[in-house]
């Protein structure tokens, strides 16, 4: 038979990965750094390899630095749960906004 879509399924397995095993290990480390600094701010829900938080009034700033502390720690998350060392940088770009329609870049980082 013929394939109709080969630029999904040559896409397919690095976005498998990213939603299935990335994202994860970012939302957790997320998870464990707001949980420590003791945050009111909520983790919402991922969407594709892109991660929702709604931001608890007067925490924006905390939560922009451990977004960052956390997603450019899944390389030791990865080591962590899967004994797998990431040989690649991790690029992250955040923005902010009222809505999904309304958005501000606030930056982007890479782990290496």
């Amino acid at each position: 038979g013929y394939v109709n879509q080969t630029t999904q399924i040559v896409n397919y397995p690095v976005q498998g990965f990213a939603t299935a095993d990335v994202v994860p290990c970012g939302v957790i480390a997320v998870y464990r750094l707001f949980k420590k600094h003791g945050l009111r701010s909520l983790l919402i829900l991922t969407v594709h390899d892109d991660l929702w938080v709604d931001v608890y009034p007067g925490e924006r700033d905390i939560v922009i630095q451990l977004l960052r502390e956390g997603l450019l720690s899944i390389d030791k998350m990865f080591k962590e749960f899967c004994n797998i060392r990431m040989e690649f940088p991790l690029e992250i770009s955040m923005q902010e906004g009222l809505d999904a329609f309304n958005m501000e870049k606030v930056g982007e980082f890479t782990t290496k």
